[in-house]
Order: structure tokens, then sequence, then C-alpha cells
């Protein structure tokens, strides 16, 4: 059971890019919380990540929903840069910037549709 949590394990069991020609809107948001935001990579809603949130291709540390990201990890001078894409067919929602919004997860659930 502990394996199916993590990311790799989970993203591996689904296949993100076959969405059957639908669209899937994402809506990532970053009022996170001290503890899950110690935990969590990136910016985070409390409860999943931005490289959840928005549909990435890999686990990271994000703060940007954008079809795709280019950014540096690692201390330098070992650092190098890495790539990370949305799945095909998953896309922020139109009526968001690439910030996300700054609602914890359950607010973004109560607020509904974009």
């Amino acid at each position: 059971m502990d394996k199916a949590l993590i990311v790799t394990t989970a993203r591996a069991a689904f296949g993100h890019n076959n969405t059957g020609g639908v669209t899937i809107n994402h809506v990532p948001g970053y009022k996170g919380m001290a503890g899950a935001s110690l935990i969590l990579p990136g910016e985070d809603d409390y409860a999943v990540a931005f490289h959840s949130s928005c549909g990435y291709n890999r686990a990271g540390g994000l703060s940007v929903c954008q079809s795709s990201v280019t950014q540096s990890e690692g201390i330098w001078p070992f650092n190098s840069n890495q790539t990370y894409n949305q799945y095909t067919g998953h896309v922020r929602a139109p009526s968001l910037a690439a910030a996300g919004l700054y609602l914890n997860h359950s607010e973004i659930k109560a607020e509904g549709n974009r």
C-alpha cells in the first residue's frame, strides 16, 4: 500500500495522455499551510502540489502552471536544467494566470467550476 502513494507509481498506473479527446482543465492553488508545504515540493494548496494540480508529467518543485516549464534544479555546481511538460490534453483553466489561485484546497473545491 505504501508504494501506491508514491508519485511515480500513481502516474504510471494511469494513461494521462489518453483523455478521449476531452480537454482536462486544471485549477492549481498556492495558499499552502506550514506542515504540508514542508512536505510538498514547490507551491501547493496544502493538499496537492503544483506538479500534480497542473497535470505535469513528473514531480518537482514548481511555482507556475503552463504547458512547459524549464528550470534549474540542484545545488551549484551540480545543478541542471529540468523540463516539465503537461500531459497531452491537459491545460490550465483558461480563467487563471500561470501563478494559479491564492486559495487552499477546500476553498478551490467550494468555489466550484471555472
